[in-house]
């Protein structure tokens, strides 16, 4: 009887051996994966950033490095060129900065194409001497205050803008 219990024993010895080792190899095998899973959402992870960046740069156009002086400019009172457009605010009504436009683009041999305008807002068009569209629009703030955006062609002219602005300031 003790051999049958020697060997009993022996051999729930060796099952529990093996089965620590099957459990050794199953916990490695589990850790691998987890390693190359966590590194696969990693990468994609990485990957969604960088699209997302590329994205958002395609978006502006350059432009984000200006949307974050855009503050900064508007703050210290100077005509802040912003997406295609010249942006500043005036102390004179919106009546006033529209007889300016027209006299400057007068000034600059521009035609006027359109003038629209009330006490709040207004409108004036024109166009450059190579074709491109000028667009003047000017809205009221307060009673003796406006903001003023200039965009010359559809992707914006910041020097053509800033010499109509120039040319407007001079009439106001």
């Amino acid at each position: 009887m003790r051999s049958i219990l020697s060997d009993a024993s022996r051999t729930a010895d060796r099952v529990r051996s093996r089965a620590a080792n099957i459990g050794e190899r199953i916990k490695k095998r589990s850790m691998i994966l987890t390693r190359s899973t966590k590194s696969i959402s990693r990468l994609t992870r990485i990957v969604i950033g960088l699209l997302t960046i590329a994205v958002i740069g395609i978006g502006t156009s350059g432009c984000a490095v200006l949307l974050l002086g855009a503050g900064a400019g508007a703050g210290a009172g100077g005509a802040v060129y912003v997406m295609g457009k010249l942006e500043d605010e005036l102390n004179a009504s919106v009546p006033a900065l529209r007889k300016a436009a027209i006299a400057a683009l007068k000034d600059l041999d521009m035609p006027v194409v359109k003038d629209r305008g009330d006490k709040l807002t207004a409108t004036v068009e024109s166009r450059t001497a190579d074709g491109k569209r000028v667009w003047i629009t000017i809205d009221s703030m307060t009673p003796s205050r406006s903001k003023v955006s200039i965009r010359v062609g559809y992707m914006g002219d910041e020097t053509r803008a800033r010499r109509i602005l120039e040319t407007m300031r001079r009439h106001i």
